[in-house]
Formats: structure tokens, C-alpha cells, sequence
């Protein structure tokens, strides 16, 4: 028994051991499965702490380039003219350690700690000014620039909370661009903006304020740039605005007011420079505080500036040692009179290589006949003549010139290229002068210097106006004739200048290649000029011909002549013009001749015998061009502004009728109208479906414009033409004139679509509603109610009038007497036609107000009708029923129209988001069965009309805009209005039977899903190639319908191939009718067909490709789209419709490689595209026709 114990104990024990080997090796491998979720957890914690630092890093990134975006946005906005170089220029001249007796100036010192120490309650606009007034001459540009230091030190003291900025502008009278206030505070707040430009409340700001409450313009007007600075100032701490050469801002004191409204209630300092004879203090109140720059205060200045100076001349043994380096300092020092700009001046002359060891020192001791700026800069120039050969000096009078009337600043290249045009033939290698910028700066370098970004300037304002305005005691003949540069024959000779340019020295062809772009800044490197002379030649010829005066010297006789040769071969020119106007465009200019005209006619009045037949000649053709040109800016500017090589394109000639523009004559514009026409108001106009015809609906009001005025005692009567016009011989073939009575025009609610009060405004009591349809084949039309159905010319052998009418009857509401009597309402004929319904059949009360807006819509077949009544048009307000009723013709193979009610039914629409005045599609008949899609409020349904009692079946859950069937009638189409993309129902499941025999003996079945139409209507490829243009439009072998409409996108499939063609009308952006198709493969190709004017009238227009079976030509009809309101008082200002032909050779197709890689969602069905296109309509109608038929059977 004890050995069964001790067995069984051993057992236990064995078991206890096995036991823990187990437990051992399980909690081995519990720690290893822990440590290797742990390696994992780790590895995952470590791919998501990367994945968030690359989603964080792409993020910031993403806000940096937004943030960047903003501000350049903004800066061009702002559109300041470049503030930096004078500042450069005069930091250049500063020599180092000048300027410091100012910054110790007991008013500036107290002026600058009172700025910085005051509080806003404490800010009185007199108070923070500061005016430094000092003589010409004196230094104050370079003063200016030791005080920016300085204040910066000052602001740099104080805390990041308060952080304050400094700005600051330089007026300069040798250019326009920086001579007015507003060029001044364009530039303030631009260094705002980039101050602050990491600042993103600041930048958010700003860029709300630009879009949400500016004025909308590409550019900031004088108000918003003050709102701007406003804005700014209420977030920064002690600021200044700095103002040099306050003398040469032609609006000083318009200035000084605004920076006083613009500066109030902010800490920001104002310093301003300038001459001492502007009263400051009369404009902003005596409390100015104002520093007088004395004689004796920048003379220890300019002895250190004439110190090294002095010493280096006498090392190069350019000056004797006669006299000490400290003598010849003081010497020229106390003759300066305090001009540190006659100091400077005086160095250049003793620096000139023209000049003897002897002559220096002669100068220097005879310096009391140099003393004034006037007497050094005549003693300069004498010198500078003397010595040059007569050719040189004749180049450099003619520089002299060209600066002192020069309209925007001139860099070294321009004065290169300037320096080398002839007047008589183009440049060539040899009329460039070699190492320019040295000969430049050694024979001129006293009165022009070349600042850092090659830009040319007068050394001072006084050189300019010691050239054009000098002192009264240098009037006399000699120095007229040398020096003088007279204002009249300086902007001649430039005028001159630039014609000539532009006569021999451009290409009289397209700049741009088809398709391409050229950019300003390459344009401007191949042609240095070129920017300038197209903008300013006709500002110079103006002022040349306002003050000229031919009796002054014989040269001014010789300078007109050469101008008005130039000017004739020019002018006369169209292949020139159409590079000047594309030029111009291309450097964001708009061409203009307005007054050069005049000017040259008030030229022949005071001289009619000078060149008689040549100014008459160029006379002539200026009164042509000037109002050719201001039509071509004010019609199709929108167009240059983009594509400035369209000048050279058929659209702008055709379509605007130009002869004076370069013409390739690839296209055509007719315009179908006649005299019977004048007055009349165009409704509506359409294509038949085969392409040979164009159907319009017009309208004479009669001559009260009252139209609320609609008594039916005494009722006037409306007159309305049916035209149908032939395409092939644009001449009209068709006119049914009728009458309606004004009483039953629908009323015009004062109240807009979205629910909005009109007011009892005139505009609203002028506006009507005129609704009307026509059929695809334009035999058949309903206006207000009336339908006129027009038999062929062979059936007037049994007919006795090719018009027949029929009287739609209102549909139903509840206010309806007898619904009975809605099929026995008859057209009540007259001698005249006139029509109204017949008085014993009136079925509704006198203040019906239900029907006061109706929608026609016929089926393709022209066997169906829908009408649509309600009290007003479907808004984004209003969730309003609408009554739709159907009607079918009983006598379709009858020429006179029988349609009788078959159903209405009460339904909610929704008006789209999109904002225009034409007539929405709401619904859209099936190709050829008695189906119609709806937009209701929220989805999109069918209407199985001839089934009676059956409900509307909702086949999508979302909405679309602007539905249309395929070809095939299996699919739909629309826009999303929240994506503005284009999707696709696929409706198979919901197609009756019979449509399964059309499938299945012509339908293909593509397996190729559909592509994203996102890419269609914006492509955005990176591969992009030019084509032959035109391969592809206008096929006798296409296989697509005879017309092709905007909106109305077309559908194609070849085996198991799809494609897609949409034609769109832009009449905002690009302006452009274009053909976007894509191709099998999913290659997308764009073409553009025509180009656009500005108009009113072509805002309210749609577009009509035709195809005429021609490969070489292309065709489109612009046609008018049935609007939602009309007015007595509208007036086009473009002829419609219009029929632009056009070579296909000369269309510019862009074909996109790129394979487009996101796929289209087609809701329900098989998800594929299987549609038919391919038949001529004509051809289809019969076998749609059948198919009706047996689905009616």
C-alpha cells in the first residue's frame, strides 16, 4: 500500500514536472507571440506615425501653396508699379557714414520718439506728419534712405505683438507710372501684403475682402486699395509710410487727404520730402511738423564725399599737385551751396577723359563760373559737343530726346535698338554701336545713369527740366538750336521712331504659331522695343502734332515729313495693323487711335498745302480705322486679351465684318434678314433636323408699350411671323403671318424666378413671356397656345393655304368650369388671321391666375405634344405643382393638326442652378416612344403617358440638369448640379418591350466602360498634340446626325467601340463654340469652330453644327434660344440667325494622347453604353415612326 503511495506520489510528481515543461514552453510562446505583436504594433505605429507626418507635411505644403497663391493673387490685384529701384539706386550713391547730423536733428529725434510712444486715442493726422523740405539738388533721395534705416532700427525694438512695418514710394516725374497718389498707394500696400505675407489671418483677410467685397474688377480700384491699407493698418503697431520727391506727384494734395482718412484710428507715421514751395500745412493744418534742410548742414557730407574722390584723381595724375587735396575740397565745397547733386555733377566733369590735367585744375579755380546746376550742366554739354564727332553728338541729342518725353521708363537694350533703327530699312548688325553701356556711360554719365535692372534715368529731375524748360537767361538762338530739346520735335522724332519700328523691323505675319502663345517677356527679349513702341506711338504722334510749330526750325520740317511717309505706308497696311493690334494685346495693352485723327485734321487745317495728298491720304483711312478699332476692342477684347493671335484667325473678321484687318478669307458670316424685318423681335430660331432649313418666330409689339394696358374692349393686336428660310440658298421660303390679341399675352407677375420682388419697376412692366416650340422638321408650331402646322409645297394642289391652325386648349385646374370644353375650342378667323379663343367657349374666369406661365415641348416624331402650366416658372424657391399635359395628333398623316388632351398630371420641378434667361429643359420626350423623362423636385422620373392611370416610375434618386435621351433611348444624360459633371442613367430595365426588337437588330453591346466626362468638358492633360486642323469635321462619310445642337451631347458605338461628341457654347470664359469628341480608345479631341463678340444678344444665343456633307467646309448656325421673359425695349446688337461657313483646313484640332484614368458611373442597367447614333434623321423618323406605332397598337 505504501509502495502504491509512493507510486502514485511519483506520478504526481512526474506530472507536476511534465506540467511545468508545458507551462514553460507555453509562456515561451506567449512571450514570443507578445514580443511579436509588439514588433508589430510597433511596426504599424511606426507606418501610421509616417503615414501622419507625410499627410501633415503634404497638408502644410498644400496651405503653403494656397497661402502663396493668395498673396500673388493679391499683388496683382493690387497692380503696383515697381518701388524698389530708386530706393537701390539712392542706397548705391549713400557713401558710408553720411547723413548721421540729420538723424541727430533735435525736431526728427523728438518727431520719431513721439511716434513711437503714442497711442491711438493720441493720433491727430498733423501731429504724425513730418515734412522735409530742402532745395533741388540737395540730397534728399539719398537722406531719405539713412532715415529708412534708422526708423527700422526703431521698429525693430519693439515686441512681436506690436510688430510695425515700414513703407515707402518714390515719386519720379520722368515717368507717368510714378507721378499720381494712387501709383503711390498701390505700392504702400503692396509691401503691406508682403510684410505680413506669413501672416495667414492677415492674407485671409485680405483676400476675402478682394472677392467678397470688392468690386470684382481683375484690377483694385483707388477705393478698395485704400480699404486695403485700412485694413492692414488696423492690425499693425507703429508703422510708417516714407514719401520722396513729394514735388513730382501731379495730386500731392489729394494725396496728403487720403492718407489722412486712410490713417485714422492707427499708429502710422507719415514722412514726406520734397521741394520747399508746397504749402503742407494749408492741406493738413498748421500742427505739421517741418524740418528746413540749411546750407551748412550737409557740408561735412559733401567734403567726405569729395575727399576720396579728389584723392583718386590726383593718384591717376588726372589733377597737378599745385594745389592740396584739402584745398581743392574746399574750394569746391563752398560753391555747392549746399547741392549735393552739383558736387556729384562737378566730379563727373573733372573725371572726363575729354578733359587735360590743366583744364581740372583751370575748373576748379574758375569754379564761380560753374557755381548753379544750370551753368554746370551747359558747361557739360558744351564740352561734351566740342569734343564728339557731329555724328555722335547728333546720336546723343537725339537720346537726350527720347528721355525727356519718354512715357514709361526706358531700359539699355531699348536705347541699343533705338540708337540703331533707320528710317528707310530694317536693322542689320552693323548699325548697333558695339560696347554700348561703356561709350554710354562715358560720354553721357553726368546726366543719365543705368540703376541695376537696366533701367535708364536722368541722373536728377533738374536735368530733365534744364533740357526742357531751361532758366530765361539760356534763351537765346544758339543754345535753342544745340541744347534745348524741344518738346514738339522731341515727340516726333520718337513717334517717328516707333512707326518706323514697326514698319521694317516686325513681322507682318502671325507673332504666335496657331494654337500657341507667346510670352510677353520672350517677345521682349527678341524685340527690345517692341512693347513700348506698340503702346505709345500714337500718344507721341498726338503730342508732336498738338504742339508743333513748323516755323521753328528747318529740321522740325524734315522730322514731320519722315513721320507722315511712315505713317502712310503704315496705316494702309493690313497685314502691319494685325500685328499691331496682336502685340498690343500681347503686352496687355489695348490698341487705340482715338484721337490721332483729330490731330492730324487739325494739323491739315493749319497747314493744307504741307504733303497735302499724303496727310489727306492717311486722313482718309484713319477715320476708317479709328472706329474699326474701337469696335474690335469693345466686341471681341474679352477674345484678344486671351488669344491675341485670333486677330489673324476667320472668326473676328467674318462674324465683326472687318476690311482692315489681315483677312485669310476661310470663312464666311450670312446674315438671314430682311427690310420686311425692322421692329420686330426675334423669339426663337432653330435648324430643321435635316439641315437644310432654319425656322424663326418673330414679333411686331404694337406701338403702346404698356403692356399691362389689356382691356378686351379695346385690345391691340400682336403681329407674328412664322419664317422658314433655305440654308443652301439663304433665301426664305416660307412667311405665316397671324395676329394675337394683347389681352391674352400671359401676365409677367412682378416677381422673379427665385421668388424675389421685382417692384413695380418700367423695366418689369415692358417684359412679357412669349412661349413657343418648334418641330425637329419645322413644319409644326405652338405659340401661346396656337398651333400652326405647315403642309409641303406638293400638297397645295388639294389645300387651299399651306397654314393651318389649331387652338390648344388650356389644361385643367380647379378653378376650371367644364372640363369638356377643353377639345371644342376653336381659332376664330378673321380677314386678317387673327386668333382668340371663341367667347361661347370661355372655360375659365376672368382673374385666372393658375396658368399664367406656360413650356411647349414636341416629340421628335412630331405625333406627341407636352405642355407645362403653372403660375410662374419653377424656381429653387418655389416647391409649387405644375400642371403637364399630353396631347397627341389624331390626323398625324394630316396636314391640319388635331392634337386632343391624353393625360395631365400634377408635378413639382426644380429650377437649376444655372443663371440665364433661356428656357430650361424640364423634361425630355423619348426618341420615338410616348415615354417623357421629368426633372422633379429631387429625382428624376418617367412618364409613361399613353398608359392610363400609371404613376410616374422614379428611376434616379438624384437630380440632373438639363436632361436628353441617346439616340438609342435606353440612356440619359445631364449635368450634376453639384459637380457640373455630365452622368448617365442607363433606363434598360425600364424600356417596354418593343424596344427590345430595335436592340437586337441594331443595337451594339460595348464592353468598353464609359469614361469620366469630367475630362471631356475640362482636359487636363499633360500630353498635348496639334493636328492637321479639320481632319475630322464634316465628313460626307460620317456617320453622325445632319445637326448637331450645344447642350445636346451626341452618342456613337462601333462594335465594342463608344463615342462621344458634345458641341458647348462659352460665351464668358473663352468665348468659343467648340467640338469636343472622343474618339475610340478614349482619345479626346477639341476643336475650336468659331469665336464669339460680346453681345447681349448672343448671350441669349445656342449653336448649330450642320453637317452638308461637304469634307473641305464646315457649317453653323447661331441660333436664338426661346427665352423665359421678353421686353418692347429690347434691342440686338447681333443679327440672328447667323451662318457662319468655315474651311475645315483652317480649324485648330488639339488631340490629347493622355488615357483619361477615372471611369464614369452609369446608374442601373448592365452599366455599359450601348447606344445607336448613325442614322440621318430623316431616315430614322420612319423607323422611330413604326415603333411608335406598334407601341401605341
Amino acid at each position: 500500500m505504501i509502495l502504491a503511495f509512493n507510486n502514485m506520489d511519483r506520478e504526481r510528481q512526474d506530472n507536476r514536472h511534465y506540467h511545468k515543461k508545458i507551462q514553460d514552453v507555453f509562456n515561451n510562446f506567449e512571450i514570443a507571440r507578445v514580443q511579436q505583436d509588439e514588433e508589430q504594433r510597433a511596426k504599424l505605429e511606426a507606418y501610421f506615425a509616417t503615414k501622419a507626418a507625410e499627410e501633415a507635411e503634404e497638408a502644410e505644403k498644400r496651405l503653403k501653396e494656397a497661402m502663396e497663391k493668395k498673396v500673388r493673387d493679391l499683388r496683382d490685384w493690387m497692380a503696383a508699379s515697381d518701388w524698389t529701384t530708386l530706393l537701390n539706386a539712392a542706397e548705391k550713391h549713400r557713401v558710408e557714414n553720411t547723413g548721421n547730423w540729420f538723424l541727430r536733428h533735435l525736431k526728427y529725434k523728438s518727431w520719431i520718439e513721439n511716434q513711437m510712444q503714442r497711442k491711438i486715442s493720441d493720433v491727430v493726422f498733423s501731429e504724425r506728419l513730418l515734412f522735409i523740405s530742402g532745395k533741388p539738388g540737395y540730397g534728399k533721395t539719398v537722406l531719405s534712405t539713412r532715415m529708412i534705416s534708422d526708423i527700422r532700427r526703431h521698429i525693430g525694438k519693439d515686441e512681436p505683438a506690436s510688430k510695425g512695418v515700414i513703407a515707402y514710394f518714390y515719386f519720379n516725374a520722368q515717368h507717368d507710372d510714378s507721378t499720381s497718389s494712387i501709383s503711390a498707394l498701390r505700392a504702400i500696400a503692396t509691401q503691406l501684403l508682403h510684410d505680413n505675407k506669413d501672416d495667414t489671418d492677415f492674407i485671409d483677410l485680405a483676400a476675402l475682402f478682394m472677392k467678397d467685397t470688392g468690386s470684382g474688377q481683375s484690377t483694385a480700384t483707388e477705393k478698395e486699395i485704400q480699404s486695403i491699407i485700412r485694413i492692414f493698418l488696423a492690425r499693425l503697431g507703429p508703422s510708417f509710410f516714407i514719401f520722396d520727391g513729394l514735388d513730382e506727384c501731379k495730386d500731392w494734395e489729394e494725396l496728403l487727404e487720403t492718407l489722412q482718412d486712410v490713417t485714422q484710428g492707427s499708429n502710422c507715421g507719415v514722412v514726406c520730402l520734397g521741394r520747399p514751395h508746397l504749402s503742407v500745412a494749408t492741406i493738413v493744418g498748421s500742427n505739421v511738423s517741418q524740418i528746413r534742410l540749411e546750407a551748412e548742414e550737409n557740408l561735412s557730407d559733401m567734403k567726405r564725399y569729395l575727399e576720396p574722390k579728389i584723392q583718386s584723381l590726383c593718384k591717376r595724375g588726372k589733377l597737378p599737385d599745385s594745389l592740396t587735396v584739402e584745398e581743392m575740397v574746399e574750394k569746391i565745397a563752398s560753391r555747392a551751396d549746399s547741392m549735393f547733386l552739383w558736387v556729384v555733377l562737378m566730379i563727373s566733369y573733372l573725371s572726363s577723359p575729354l578733359l587735360t590735367p590743366n583744364n581740372r585744375l583751370q575748373a576748379i579755380n574758375n569754379i564761380h563760373v560753374l557755381e548753379g546746376l544750370d551753368a554746370m550742366f551747359k558747361q557739360i554739354l558744351e564740352d561734351l559737343k566740342r569734343r564728339l564727332p557731329k555724328s555722335e553728338w547728333s546720336k546723343i541729342k537725339r537720346m537726350f530726346q527720347w528721355l525727356v518725353v519718354a512715357q514709361a521708363p526706358w531700359k539699355l537694350e531699348m536705347l541699343h535698338t533705338a540708337l540703331a533703327v533707320q528710317t528707310n530699312r530694317p536693322i542689320t548688325s552693323d548699325d548697333y554701336i558695339s560696347d554700348f553701356r561703356e561709350s554710354l556711360l562715358e560720354t553721357c554719365g553726368s546726366f543719365v545713369e543705368v540703376h541695376s535692372d537696366g533701367t535708364l534715368w536722368f541722373i536728377h529731375l533738374s536735368v530733365q527740366e534744364f533740357l526742357a524748360d531751361p532758366s530765361p537767361e539760356f534763351h537765346n538762338s544758339e543754345f535753342s538750336q544745340t541744347f534745348h530739346v524741344q518738346k514738339e520735335i522731341a515727340h516726333c522724332s520718337m513717334a517717328t521712331l516707333c512707326v518706323s519700328y514697326i514698319v521694317y523691323n516686325i513681322p507682318h505675319k502671325p507673332i504666335a504659331a496657331t494654337g500657341k502663345k507667346v510670352e510677353a517677356t520672350d517677345l521682349q527679349q527678341t524685340y527690345p522695343l517692341l512693347s513700348y513702341v506698340t503702346k505709345w506711338w500714337p500718344t507721341h504722334a498726338c503730342q508732336s502734332l498738338r504742339l508743333n510749330n513748323l516755323g521753328s526750325s528747318g529740321y522740325s520740317l524734315d522730322c514731320y515729313r519722315v513721320f507722315f511717309k511712315l505713317l502712310a505706308k503704315a496705316v494702309w497696311n493690313k497685314e502691319l495693323l494685325s500685328s499691331w493690334v496682336e502685340t498690343s494685346y500681347t503686352f496687355h495693352n489695348v490698341p487705340s487711335l482715338s484721337t490721332l485723327g483729330s490731330c492730324i485734321g487739325m494739323f491739315h487745317r493749319k497747314y493744307p498745302d504741307i504733303w497735302r495728298l499724303q496727310v489727306e491720304s492717311v486722313l482718309s483711312i484713319l477715320n476708317r480705322l479709328s472706329p474699326e478699332l474701337r469696335r474690335l476692342n469693345a466686341d471681341w477684347g474679352h477674345v484678344l486679351q486671351k488669344e491675341p493671335n485670333e486677330i489673324w484667325m476667320p472668326s473676328i473678321n467674318a462674324v465683326g465684318g472687318f476690311d482692315l484687318w489681315a483677312s485669310s478669307g476661310d470663312s464666311k458670316m450670312n446674315f438671314l434678314e430682311s427690310k420686311e424685318d425692322e421692329g420686330s423681335i426675334l423669339i426663337a430660331s432653330q435648324v430643321s433636323a435635316d439641315g437644310r432649313s432654319v425656322g424663326m418666330l418673330k414679333i411686331w409689339t404694337p406701338t403702346s408699350k404698356d403692356i399691362e394696358n389689356r382691356t378686351s374692349d379695346n385690345s391691340e393686336y400682336w403681329q407674328v411671323a412664322y419664317q422658314i428660310w433655305s440654308l443652301e440658298t439663304m433665301s426664305q421660303t416660307e412667311c405665316i403671318r397671324f395676329e394675337i390679341p394683347q389681352e391674352q399675352l400671359l401676365v409677367l407677375d412682378l416677381e422673379n424666378q427665385d421668388g424675389e420682388s421685382l417692384g413695380d419697376t418700367k423695366s418689369a412692366l415692358t417684359r412679357f413671356r412669349f412661349p413657343a416650340a418648334f418641330s425637329s422638321s419645322l413644319s409644326l408650331l405652338i405659340v401661346h397656345g396656337i398651333l400652326l402646322k405647315i403642309a409641303p409645297a406638293a400638297a397645295l394642289e388639294k389645300l387651299d393655304d399651306r397654314g393651318h391652325f389649331q387652338v390648344l386648349p388650356p389644361p385643367g385646374c380647379e378653378h376650371t368650369l367644364d372640363m369638356d370644353a377643353l377639345t371644342m375650342a376653336r381659332p376664330m378667323h378673321t380677314g386678317r388671321k387673327r386668333f382668340s379663343f371663341t367667347r361661347g367657349f370661355k372655360i375659365v374666369p376672368a382673374d385666372h391666375k393658375c396658368h399664367t406661365w406656360a413650356q411647349y415641348l414636341l416629340s421628335p416624331n412630331e405625333k406627341y405634344l407636352i405642355q407645362i402650366n403653372g403660375s410662374g416658372p419653377p424656381s429653387t424657391a418655389h416647391t409649387r405643382r405644375w400642371v403637364v399635359s399630353a396631347y397627341k395628333d389624331t390626323q398625324f398623316d394630316n396636314w391640319e393638326p388635331s392634337f386632343y388632351l391624353v393625360a395631365s398630371v400634377g408635378i413639382q420641378f426644380r429650377r437649376s442652378s444655372i443663371k440665364d434667361n433661356t428656357v430650361e429643359r424640364f423634361l425630355s420626350f423619348h426618341p420615338f416612344l410616348p415615354i417623357v423623362a421629368v426633372c422633379r423636385l429631387a429625382t428624376i422620373s418617367l412618364w409613361y403617358f399613353m398608359e392610363k392611370d400609371k404613376e410616374l416610375v422614379t428611376v434616379h434618386d438624384t437630380l440632373l440638369d438639363n436632361i436628353c435621351w441617346s439616340v438609342c433611348g435606353n440612356y440619359l444624360q445631364g449635368i450634376d448640379p453639384s459637380s457640373k459633371q455630365m452622368g448617365f442613367i442607363d433606363l434598360t430595365t425600364h424600356m417596354p418591350p418593343p424596344m427590345k426588337t430595335l436592340e437586337a437588330t441594331q443595337a451594339s453591346s460595348p464592353t468598353t466602360p464609359a469614361m469620366s466626362i469630367a475630362s471631356i468638358i475640362n482636359p487636363n492633360s499633360e500630353n498635348m498634340q496639334i493636328n492637321t486642323a479639320g481632319q475630322s469635321i464634316g465628313s460626307k462619310n460620317s456617320t453622325s446626325n445632319a445637326v448637331q445642337c450645344t447642350s445636346t451631347p451626341v452618342f456613337s458605338a462601333s462594335g465594342t467601340e463608344l463615342s462621344f461628341s458634345a458641341l458647348n457654347q462659352n460665351q464668358d470664359g473663352s468665348s468659343a463654340i467648340c467640338l469636343q469628341k472622343i474618339g475610340p480608345g478614349g482619345v479626346i479631341t477639341n476643336s475650336n469652330l468659331m469665336r464669339l463678340p460680346k453681345s447681349s444678344t448672343l448671350e441669349k444665343s445656342y449653336s448649330t453644327l450642320v453637317n452638308i456633307g461637304d469634307t473641305e467646309r464646315l457649317r453653323l448656325v447661331l441660333n436664338m434660344a426661346a427665352q423665359e421673359t421678353y421686353s418692347v425695349e429690347d434691342k440686338a446688337d447681333f443679327n440672328l440667325p447667323a451662318i457662319f461657313d468655315r474651311k475645315t483646313e483652317s480649324i485648330l484640332t488639339v488631340e490629347e494622347e493622355h488615357r483619361m484614368n477615372k471611369r464614369l458611373k452609369v446608374v442601373g442597367g448592365s452599366g455599359q453604353l450601348g447606344m445607336l447614333v448613325g442614322r440621318k434623321a430623316r431616315e430614322a423618323l420612319v423607323e422611330d415612326t413604326v415603333m411608335a406605332d406598334a407601341y401605341d397598337q
